[in-house]
């Protein structure tokens, strides 16, 4: 199990460079099954504006 700065570190270093096109499938229910990379991004930085 890695650790929550492993985790931030991951998202802005690896998911949010790989633009708009792409469509990622989470493993956890709380959002779309299917939902593209600019959403995920932009709702990812709005609740966590405080890092």
């Amino acid at each position: 199990m890695g650790n929550h700065e492993q985790l931030i570190h991951s998202i802005r270093e690896k998911l949010f460079p790989i633009g708009d096109d792409i469509r990622f499938v989470p493993g956890q229910a709380r959002i779309q099954p299917s939902v593209a990379s600019g959403r995920l991004i932009r709702l990812w930085r709005i609740r966590n504006t405080a890092d």
